[in-house]
């Protein structure tokens, strides 16, 4: 039970390597840079869905917790969730600055969704054709819908946290899901309809 404290007491909290990082402490920088960067890039992608802007947004957030760790307040959220909404905020600037559609590339989408261990080339090839329908439905949502998709399958953050991260309420996230759905299902229906009439490509 002692090796079992001790080797927990060995590991930072997030909010004492920020601490650190207000001294200037590099290691502790790097330490929750390697453990957060994956997410936020994987968020940035949801959103953004190109690479040059991932790792734009991801070295913008970084910089920023490196020049200001002090603006996270202990107790409003969890460090990963006030995460979450500093780089949300970032992609949503990024988007206006550009003022571009966030159009998911579906091959580069598919390549992330599809199992490496389809069981047959026919099984892969299914798993494919749904992902990429799955991606294009949620292309043709609405940007706030989007997020919260984003935040809540792909992130798997709660509803409070999401809401925490969009900085709304759970009843606003919750809502705004309700609809995603509601249009995801829509959307694939229609697909569905259009290849059993054999319109669909």
């Amino acid at each position: 039970m002692l090796a079992r404290m001790n080797i927990g007491a060995s590991i930072p909290l997030d909010q004492d390597l920020l601490a650190k990082i207000a001294s200037r402490d590099e290691a502790a920088f790097a330490l929750l840079l390697d453990r957060h960067l994956e997410n936020v890039r994987a968020l940035a992608w949801r959103v953004l869905a190109n690479h040059e802007d991932v790792d734009d947004i991801a070295q913008e957030v970084f910089l920023k917790l490196w020049k200001n760790p002090q603006s996270f307040t202990p107790g409003n959220a969890k460090f990963s969730t006030w995460l979450y909404r500093i780089t949300l905020n970032a992609c949503i600037d990024r988007q206006r600055r550009t003022k571009t559609a966030n159009i998911i590339p579906i091959g580069e989408f598919i390549e992330t969704t599809v199992p490496d261990n389809a069981p047959t080339p026919e099984g892969a090839a299914i798993n494919t054709s749904r992902s990429g329908r799955v991606a294009q439905a949620i292309a043709r949502l609405p940007e706030r819908q989007r997020h919260a998709i984003a935040l809540s399958h792909f992130q798997e953050l709660s509803n409070i946290e999401a809401a925490s991260a969009m900085e709304t309420t759970v009843e606003a996230v919750e809502s705004l899901l309700g609809r995603a759905r509601r249009s995801l299902k829509n959307f694939l229906q229609n697909d569905i309809a259009e290849l059993l009439d054999g319109t669909g490509t």
